[in-house]
């Protein structure tokens, strides 16, 4: 989900859909009258909707200057690219624009200051392995692409963010025969690259980015865990630090010992939710609203959400967004308002949209 002034731009499959921040009304990106949309069943009609576009297994969706962005993988006569190009697409969604293809393809993505960044794994002519992260100038993007950063370790990138000055990247990787994590911060003004936290350091469980509030980093240290098994206080840890990696120091403990929780942030507090796949008892999962030293200001009750891998986005300044799947074709999104969240101490999400996508590219 991608916040403009006026509204929410989202995917379902690959339909855009557009929701009024008054209305909250949910509509395909469409005005033609006679478009079935995401209803459509007919592979060569599907193309004439102006709310479909041909993501391939991961999808995008930017809001900047604008103007929507995307990452297509088809171009407008319906062939396949090599690699995806970058799509540029008008608020209405009538105007579009492929602006470049890429070199590689993009398996993490991100708008940061008017750049596309994407990270990508390649082989070069050895086959030796090569990721990379490299950077589009949407005011400009005919030029040729710049590379951030890129190694050739046996591994992958498996986080890309960015906040404020700063691109953080986490990198996996096999060195003898062990599982090494490893987080770089790169200074998108100097391109000066910082490893900020490895497991070569010390030996212990490497940091995992978890989101940004007011200037700070916040972090955790778990570990992935077996079915059933008890999370550990040290796994549930949040650390504050700097942008650049410096003072780290502990914020607060997150969840209890049958959770696995996640860190979220938007302009103001702290999310808390728990990891639906990793829960599976209803009433252990659960979004709290805390303070940035881990204090519960609100709950949201989670009772009625329908559909499973559930997921959550903070939204913006008046709304939160839980999205829910059913049968990999229908879709849910709820929302909960943020003022009525912090007056009532509680509140029940508000289905606002329900959509069943009859064609997937």
């Amino acid at each position: 989900m991608t916040e403009s002034p006026d509204g929410y731009y989202f995917m379902e499959g690959n339909t855009i859909f557009y929701m009024d921040k008054s209305s909250m009304e949910v509509v395909p990106l469409c005005n033609k009258p006679d478009c079935l949309h995401h209803l459509e069943t007919d592979p060569k009609k599907v193309w004439k909707c102006n709310a479909y576009v041909p993501t391939g297994l991961e999808s995008y969706l930017f809001w900047w200057n604008g103007n929507l962005y995307t990452v297509v993988m088809f171009d407008q006569n319906g062939n396949q690219l090599e690699h995806g190009s970058l799509l540029k697409i008008s608020p209405d969604g009538a105007q579009r624009e492929y602006l470049c293809e890429l070199t590689a393809d993009p398996h993490w993505a991100i708008v940061h200051r008017g750049k596309f960044y994407y990270a990508s794994s390649v082989f070069d002519e050895s086959l030796e392995p090569d990721y990379q992260v490299k950077a589009i100038d949407l005011n400009y993007p005919k030029q040729q692409e710049e590379t951030i950063f890129h190694d050739n370790k046996d591994g992958s990138i498996q986080r890309l963010l960015a906040y404020g000055n700063h691109l953080y990247i986490r990198v996996d990787y096999a060195e003898d025969g062990k599982s090494v994590r490893e987080s770089h911060e790169i200074n998108i003004l100097t391109k000066e690259d910082t490893i900020i936290d490895s497991d070569l350091k010390d030996g212990k469980r490497q940091m995992v980015f978890g989101t940004f509030l007011d200037q700070k980093m916040y972090v955790y240290l778990m570990d992935s865990t077996e079915d059933g098994e008890k999370t550990s206080e040290e796994q549930r840890t949040i650390w504050s630090m700097d942008l650049d990696g410096n003072n780290r120091q502990k914020a607060f403990v997150m969840g209890n010992e049958d959770t696995y929780t996640y860190v979220y942030a938007d302009q103001e507090n702290l999310y808390l939710f728990t990891l639906w796949a990793f829960v599976e008892k209803p009433e252990d999962r659960f979004l709290s609203m805390i303070d940035k030293e881990g204090k519960e200001l609100a709950k949201v009750d989670l009772s009625e959400i329908k559909g499973s891998r559930v997921t959550f986005s903070p939204g913006g300044e008046n709304y939160l967004f839980l999205n829910s799947m059913e049968n990999n074709e229908t879709f849910y999104r709820y929302a909960v308002n943020k003022q009525e969240l912090l007056e009532n101490g509680t509140a029940k999400p508000e289905k606002v949209s329900e959509v069943t996508i009859a064609y997937t590219h």
